[in-house]
């Protein structure tokens, strides 16, 4: 009942609020006020509420604060203020500026929404469409000598070409550079800013397992069909060349760098032949020594044979006597 009579007092003083008059409305705490509607006697362009709304005590509470920026340019904002205790006073939280920039955490925002300190986001959508980025620009730490930052890259821009940076420092005093980048066709770039393919590591990379997809591996070297090449052709190449046949040369890697995946499989084609070699001379060898056992053979033969001939002509000569 105390309640119901509260708010037709307050009423009856709202109806009757002209221009220059404040209305006050003081709590004790145990109810509440709620306000269905107000409106302004001067116009739509005048505010129907100016000024500070704040708590009873100063100290403590939360407050909605009218914030001057620029009175020559009629510029005004307003202020949120809360606080976490009775002694400390309250502190601005929220900023709304007179253009429309919120910032939360700070009271000069320099965007539509700026967040000084930790944001979490669920998902984040952008309201033009789904080719436009939500996220654009640069997106930096709070000073620029440390710290982490993404930044938005121009690679081409009369072609639309655009990339993203990161960056990062292990020093206050150094600066942040560039350690990785993304560019516009989707390369990935560690330690380097021109990426030429899909990874590009300027530096080394450590692993417990690298996959390489590999087509065409080379089992056909132990097809009966296989061309292999003879030793001697093997060596006036090498005289020639001074590499293997089909392998870089030196001059080469140097030139182009190493393809993993590819001197792997050439590698594997090499020690196929050279196993093929190796079965070659083994057969080489075990008919040399098939060949040898049957010399050995003929040799005792041919021995014992001589020495048969011999006891014969020894006793030969024994009649002759």
């Amino acid at each position: 009942m105390k309640l119901l009579s509260f708010l037709g007092i307050i009423t009856a003083i709202i109806t009757n609020v002209s221009y220059a008059q404040t209305v006050k409305v003081q709590s004790e705490f145990n109810g509440s006020l709620s306000v269905v509607g107000l409106s302004s006697t001067m116009g739509a362009s005048t505010p129907v509420i100016y000024g500070n709304i704040g708590a009873a005590y100063p100290t403590w509470g939360v407050s909605m604060n009218h914030v001057v920026e620029d009175v020559g340019a009629n510029h005004y904002g307003m202020g949120l203020l809360t606080t976490d205790s009775y002694l400390t006073g309250r502190t601005e939280k929220v900023r709304i500026a007179a253009n429309g920039n919120v910032g939360i955490g700070t009271t000069t925002p320099n965007s539509k929404l700026q967040v000084a300190g930790t944001l979490s986001a669920i998902n984040l959508q952008s309201a033009l469409g789904s080719s436009t980025p939500v996220i654009y620009g640069s997106i930096s730490s709070e000073f620029p000598t440390w710290g982490v930052s993404i930044n938005h890259v121009v690679e081409n821009a009369g072609a639309n070409n655009y990339g993203m940076a990161l960056l990062t420092t292990d020093s206050f005093l150094t600066g942040r550079t560039e350690k990785v980048r993304i560019t516009a066709n989707g390369n990935v770039g560690i330690g380097t800013t021109t990426p030429d393919a899909k990874l590009t590591v300027n530096g080394q990379i450590h692993a417990n397992e690298v996959l390489v997809d590999s087509k065409q591996w080379p089992d056909y070297v132990f097809l009966p069909q296989y061309n292999l090449l003879t030793l001697n052709e093997v060596r006036a190449y090498i005289d020639t060349y001074q590499h293997l046949p089909e392998m870089p040369s030196a001059a080469i890697v140097e030139a182009k760098g190493l393809d993993l995946g590819e001197m792997n499989k050439l590698l594997t084609k090499k020690v196929e032949e050279l196993t093929l070699y190796l079965l070659e001379k083994d057969t080489e060898v075990n008919e040399l020594k098939t060949n040898i056992k049957s010399l050995e053979t003929n040799y005792r033969n041919q021995q014992e044979q001589l020495k048969s001939i011999k006891e014969a002509l020894d006793q030969f000569k024994m009649k002759i006597k």
